[in-house]
């Protein structure tokens, strides 16, 4: 072989190494994961009654967004909302909210539904629910 030859070969050869190498890199380059929110209620926390004009609850926001996150919950019963409030949750973070909330309002067809719905600043939202099967109000 001569010298040019020589040349030719180790370019080719280099090329195809540069090639194999940039494909590996990007074939196998981690894509960062979605961010993601987890809401539940906590087992045993919640009895499907209205008791003396209160429902009480707990739930846990779980927050794997990538950032801090801040959360717009709502509640509402029988489709009427009955509470607000805004929570922020640390990057990786959770918090468990336990809740005694006033139902406003006596007149209720039973079975109601009391959802709860939690927010991020990209709208995703989130809902859990539980059903309430009686009131007792004396």
């Amino acid at each position: 072989m001569e010298k040019d030859e020589y040349i030719a070969v180790f370019s080719a050869f280099f090329l195809t190494l540069i090639s194999l190498a940039l494909i590996f890199l990007f074939a196998f380059q981690q894509k960062p994961l979605a961010g993601y929110t987890q809401l539940y209620l906590v087992e045993g926390s919640y009895d499907s009654k209205i008791d003396h004009g209160f429902v009480v609850f707990s739930f846990i926001i779980e927050n794997h967004e990538g950032e801090d996150m801040n959360y717009s919950i709502s509640y509402t019963l029988a489709g009427q909302r009955i509470g607000a409030e805004e929570i922020m949750i640390e990057k990786q973070g959770l918090k468990q909210l336990d809740k005694t909330l006033s139902i406003p309002f006596t007149q209720i067809s039973l079975p109601a539904k009391l959802e709860i719905e939690a927010k991020n600043r990209a709208q995703k939202g989130f809902k859990v629910w539980f059903w309430i099967r009686k009131a007792e109000y004396d």
